[in-house]
Formats: C-alpha cells, sequence, structure tokens
C-alpha cells in the first residue's frame, strides 16, 4: 500500500478531533481505556491463532478508538504526536484492507452472476 497523502492524516485527525466519546484529557482515563482496547486486540490475537475469523469492521473501530486517545492525548502532550501519527496510520492501513476485501468479494459476486447468466444462456442438450 501507498504511503498515505498528508491530507488524508490531516483529515483523519480533525475527524477525530471532532468525535464524541471517552474523556481522557485526564492521563488515567486514557490508560484505563487503552488497557482496555489492549484487551480486545489480544482477544482479536488470540482468536486468529485459532483460525476463528476476526471481523474487519471490529478490528477498524479497535483502530479507530485507539487513534482517537493517543491524538487527543497528543493534543495535551506534543511528545505523543508520533504516536498519534502511528496510530492514525494502522487504522487507514485497517480501513484500506478491509475495502480491498469489499472490493473482491464484490468481484466474486459480480464473475458468480456472469456463471450463472452463461449457463442459463447456454443451449440445452447442445
Amino acid at each position: 500500500m501507498s504511503e498515505q497523502q498528508p491530507d488524508e492524516m490531516v483529515d483523519d485527525r480533525a475527524l477525530l478531533l471532532e468525535a464524541t466519546g471517552p474523556d481522557v484529557a485526564h492521563p488515567g482515563d486514557a490508560l484505563l481505556l487503552l488497557a482496555a482496547l489492549a484487551e480486545q486486540s489480544d482477544d482479536f490475537l488470540a482468536a486468529a491463532l485459532q483460525g476463528e475469523p476476526v471481523p474487519e469492521d471490529e478490528r477498524a473501530e479497535n483502530h479507530r478508538r485507539r487513534a482517537y486517545v493517543w491524538v487527543r492525548v497528543a493534543e495535551h502532550r506534543p511528545e505523543f504526536e508520533p504516536v498519534a501519527e502511528a496510530e492514525i496510520r494502522a487504522w487507514q492501513k485497517v480501513r484500506a484492507d478491509e475495502d480491498k476485501e469489499e472490493d473482491k468479494e464484490a468481484e466474486r459476486k459480480e464473475e458468480k452472476e456472469e456463471d450463472e447468466d452463461d449457463k442459463a444462456a447456454a443451449p440445452a442438450g447442445g
């Protein structure tokens, strides 16, 4: 995947700053939320290691929430800006992967419909 354009980073940052969500202005609140998100990530990893599917939309939401926290922390503590940017990029990557999977699914569906149309158009007994 190509590197995200700077304006996409700015747009996603603005989206996260405008979003409503838990108050993470206090470091303790941010840590509690990040711990819960880390636990959810661990659950995703455990499921994947056991061969269970991990819904892309749930992974994307986990990354969005992590980015939300770090962007807000970086607003108060600029030294966390690189972490916030990394989390935004991770969220963007999961969304891009989800979009690719949706495109593949649509392509498979279209091919299946074309195959069915070809079978219906074939002469019987021919």
